[in-house]
Parts: C-alpha cells; sequence; structure tokens
C-alpha cells in the first residue's frame, strides 16, 4: 500500500466513531461547533448526501476520493451545517480534505453576497403581508407605515430583487425613503404624485441599483470657466449587503449625446469620491461632473460608469473559552488573535487583533464596521457583559487590534469571550449604463 494513504480499516473505524457523534454537532456557517436538532429534521436529502459524500472521503480510490471532494464543494454554502469540523484525532489525508472543502464553501458563502436575490409571487394578499413574504424568500427587510390595506392581486415570475421591487412599487405607488430607512431594512413610503416610475433612468447589475436623479446646467458669472453639467446619480444595494464603503473613479464615467457622436468625459478626471457606510444608509448620491453640452443637445443617449464595493462576507464566530490563555484562530480569510485579558483600575482591558488576508482599504480608511463587530463576554451563568467601551491599540491596511473595556464582578478565568467578524472583506467593481437622460 501507498505509505502516503492512510488504512481502510483506520478510516472505517473512525467514519463510525464519526456518524455516530455527528447529529450532535455541526459546522456552522460561522465556522463553530454548536449545538443543533438532528440535521435530518431540516434538510434530510442535502443531509444524507453530505454524510454519504464524507464517507466516500476517507474510502476507495484516490480518484474516488477526489471526486466527493468535488462533489462536496458543487453542494455549495448550503452543505456547511452538515460537514464535521476536522479535528486531530481524524487520519491525516480525511483533515486534510474537509478542510479544502470548508475553505471553498466558506469563500462561496461569503462571495455569494454578490448574487441578486430572487422571489416570485402569486395570489392575494395586503401590501404588507407581500412585503413579509419577499422578505421571506430574499432576507431584505421592509419597514413601512400607513400602508394600503386592502387585498392586491400579483403574478410575478421569479425575478431578481430590484427590478421586481421596482415594479410593485410602480404598481402600488409607493416609493422608497432612502433617508427613513432603519438599520438593514428598506423604508417603503407614499409616492409623490409627480414621482415618475422607478424603473425610468435605472440601471441593474446584481444585488446594486443605480437610477439617474438629477441633472444641472450651471455657470459661474465670476469666473471664465466653462459652464458645467452635473448629473446626481443614487447608488442602492439590498440592504442584507451592508456596504462599508463605495468608491467611484470619476476617470470611468463617460456621456454620449443624443446624436451618439460626442463623448463627455467627467470634468474632475482625477477625484475618486468615496463614501463610507454607516448603519441605516440603503443609499449614496454622487454628484458627477461633466461639461455642459451645447443648448441644442436635448438629452445624453447613455451615460456609463464604475463604482467599487467593499461588502462584508458572512459573520465568522470566535469564542475563546480560557481567557488565561493567548490564542489564535482563523476561520476563511479572517484571523482573530486573543492576546489576553488585565487589569487597569477598576477596569479590565480585554485584547483581541483582527487580520486578514488581504490587505485592503477598509480597516485604515474606513474602520467604522470594526468597531460595530459584536463582542461581549459570557459569565457562568450565560449573562452576557457588553464592553464599557473599546481604545485602538494598533491599524496597518490588514489589520487592527484593540483593547475592549470590562467591569467585571467573577474572576476573568470564570469567563468566555465571544467575537464575531466577517469572514471575508471583499472588493467588487460594478458598472452601469443610464440611457436617455433628459437635459434641461
Amino acid at each position: 500500500m501507498n505509505n502516503r494513504r492512510f488504512s481502510s480499516a483506520t478510516t472505517l473505524s473512525w467514519l463510525v466513531v464519526m456518524s455516530l457523534a455527528w447529529p450532535n454537532v455541526f459546522y456552522g456557517r460561522q465556522g463553530t461547533a454548536q449545538e443543533s436538532q438532528p440535521a435530518d429534521q431540516t434538510q434530510p436529502s442535502l443531509s444524507r448526501r453530505v454524510r454519504q459524500l464524507v464517507r466516500r472521503l476517507g474510502l476507495g480510490s484516490n480518484n474516488d476520493r477526489n471526486q466527493a471532494e468535488r462533489e462536496l464543494i458543487q453542494l455549495g454554502p448550503d452543505a456547511l451545517p452538515y460537514i464535521p469540523p476536522p479535528d486531530r484525532d481524524m487520519p491525516a489525508e480525511l483533515k486534510a480534505r474537509l478542510q479544502r472543502v470548508l475553505a471553498a464553501l466558506e469563500r462561496q458563502a461569503a462571495e455569494s453576497v454578490w448574487n441578486a436575490t430572487r422571489f416570485r409571487l402569486s395570489g392575494k394578499r395586503t401590501i404588507a403581508q407581500w412585503l413579509k413574504e419577499i422578505e421571506r424568500q430574499t432576507g431584505n427587510r421592509f419597514v413601512a407605515e400607513e400602508l394600503p390595506t386592502g387585498p392586491v392581486e400579483v403574478q410575478m415570475e421569479e425575478t431578481d430583487f430590484w427590478p421586481g421591487i421596482d415594479r410593485l412599487l410602480d404598481q402600488w405607488r409607493l416609493d422608497i425613503d432612502v433617508f427613513g430607512s432603519e438599520v438593514g431594512a428598506l423604508s417603503i413610503t407614499r409616492r409623490l404624485p409627480t414621482r415618475l416610475s422607478r424603473r425610468n433612468k435605472t440601471a441593474y447589475n446584481g444585488p446594486i441599483r443605480v437610477e439617474a436623479a438629477r441633472v444641472f446646467l450651471s455657470r459661474d458669472l465670476r469666473q471664465t470657466a466653462a459652464p458645467t453639467a452635473r448629473l446626481e446619480i443614487e447608488v442602492a444595494w439590498e440592504p442584507r449587503m451592508k456596504p462599508i464603503a463605495i468608491r467611484f473613479p470619476l476617470l470611468d464615467f463617460f456621456a454620449v449625446d443624443e446624436n451618439r457622436k460626442t463623448v463627455y468625459e467627467s470634468s474632475s478626471p482625477d477625484a475618486v469620491p468615496t463614501y463610507p457606510v454607516r448603519p441605516g444608509m440603503c443609499a449614496v448620491t454622487l454628484a458627477v461632473p461633466f461639461p455642459a453640452p451645447p443648448r441644442t443637445t436635448k438629452k445624453w443617449s447613455r451615460v456609463g460608469g464604475v463604482c467599487e464595493l467593499l461588502i462584508p462576507g458572512e459573520l465568522a464566530e470566535f469564542r475563546f473559552d480560557d481567557l488565561t490563555k493567548a490564542a489564535t484562530k482563523k476561520v476563511a480569510a479572517a484571523e482573530v488573535a486573543y492576546r489576553g485579558i488585565r487589569q487597569n483600575g477598576d477596569i479590565w482591558e480585554v485584547r483581541l487583533k483582527l487580520q486578514y488576508d488581504e490587505a485592503f482599504t477598509g480597516l485604515d480608511s474606513h474602520r467604522g464596521w470594526v468597531e460595530d463587530n459584536p463582542v461581549y463576554l459570557i459569565a457562568p451563568d450565560g449573562r452576557k457583559l457588553e464592553p464599557l467601551g473599546l481604545e485602538l491599540t494598533s491599524q496597518s491596511r490588514h489589520s487592527v487590534g484593540f483593547a475592549f473595556l470590562f467591569d467585571l464582578t467573577l474572576d476573568p478565568s470564570r469567563y468566555q469571550l465571544y467575537y464575531a467578524t466577517p469572514a471575508k472583506i471583499m472588493q467588487r467593481e460594478v458598472s452601469f449604463d443610464l440611457t436617455e437622460i433628459d437635459l434641461p
């Protein structure tokens, strides 16, 4: 037998033990072993399929094990809760294969945020009930007041979130208040009588919606500069996304006149307006400057541009059970190092360092999202102790260190530490084209 392979007898005995213990824990999308109901009560067919493939990872020929590994990855992130966490008692090859599968599925889960969610509707319900149904299918929340109360009939084939929502709001004579949103929700409001269709000057790209809002022509009467045109565009996202920041490289913006002969580039090509996104925001508005077209030009036939988004993936959970020992844990691209706890007067400092594999402009330029990450201590009776505050201890392009401040009544060794952060931070460029922009 090839020495690089572990014995099938060892593997079989381990798989029997694993199958007995497996229903009690699962490897969640947040990367921790958690209490669970038996998997068969939730998704029996998927659970059984994962069990079969995991057993095949440790048995048969090398080709069979490779095929099982590929099939597990092809199942996608929904399989994550049913895959057992690797541990030191596993045979080395099985452990390595499970680690590769989990890493691949965690990447898929993190990057799935870029896909538009979809929904379909059929029947007769009140608008409030329809919004609840869309919430159920997409995970995008709504808040609304004074909605019409009567039942309305809707027949809508499966559609991406934004085109479907715009169609429904046009039908129901409603709108979205971008300034009145709760955290993680869209605020539905009554529409002004003069409001045109939400689909009128709008472009869609996955979970991103771009609408031409206003255009201004102006001349500075105290300067010799040429007149300018300023186009305001509103960039919105599905509320489940929670971007960290949005950048607009104006070098990539252009407008084409109605005859499709003259192309106007932004008059500020070196500018890169950047908007940090705080909780409760569901859109940003950008003003793009262009040279003013001749008065004879009545519209731009096309306006194109690019926005770059910094988006967190799904939360990864980290637990540190022994606060007397430093420890480091990693899920996907996120690594959290617990540095210890020390007393400072009447206050205790818990020190953590968060680091990501990739350097990006999310920790040095837009740190607010990190400060919003969940963190607390768990007392022996299960009570959660929130920090009194935090202090920044270090910072770079790919890491940040914190001291969280707690008021403790028990010995620190009796507490557990919980921390959660996105498993991956992703940068994505989204292009869009707007058509038929009328000029004043």
